[in-house]
């Protein structure tokens, strides 16, 4: 999926059963931090190319397990207007797993069915920032999309990271 805020996380929480791949940071923040890690989510500090292979073994455990994992691509977050180029090393992960792979657009819209930038996490603002622009904000409208499952088989990571932004970008 894109990735616009840490509402996304929330959001994506009450549609489905999925486990996230985050950066360790994350698990130091107050609330966000407990609430990520009793969710289940997959830290990985991103200074040490050793955690690559660790958190990669976890994935493919989960994977083994039918468990889903959702992974923003992007490293990041962005307005919402766009997506950022993706990463493709955590999605080898799939490809050994030959597990399918869906790909999710998330956007979030005014009442006028405009792109709303209000919960974007971006231009150095704090999770507090977002949290009290979301508790001021009288309704967050967000469009999830989901599309077709894509089969991993006979695809390079490089290859199935631009199948889903093109998907994805499709959205915006």
């Amino acid at each position: 999926s894109n990735h616009i805020s840490w509402i996304d996380i929330p959001l994506m929480l009450s549609i489905a059963p999925v486990r996230f791949l985050s950066k360790s940071e994350i698990k130091k923040w107050p609330i966000l931090g407990y609430l990520a890690t009793r969710a289940g989510t997959i830290f990985i500090d991103r200074s040490k190319v050793s955690e690559i292979k660790k958190v990669t073994k976890e994935i493919t455990q989960l994977i083994g397990k039918d468990k889903n994992i959702l992974l923003f691509p992007e490293g990041t977050t962005s307005k919402g207007d766009s997506v950022l180029p993706f990463h493709a090393s955590f999605l080898q992960t799939a490809i050994n797993s030959r597990c399918q792979v869906l790909p999710v657009a998330i956007r979030y819209l005014t009442s006028n069915k405009t792109p709303d930038y209000m919960p974007a996490y971006v231009d150095g603002l704090s999770f507090f920032d977002i949290l009290i622009r979301v508790a001021r904000s009288k309704k967050i409208v967000a469009e999830v999309q989901f599309y077709e499952l894509i089969n991993t088989r006979d695809l390079t990571r490089r290859a199935l990271a631009k199948i889903l932004h093109q998907k994805i970008q499709s959205s915006f």
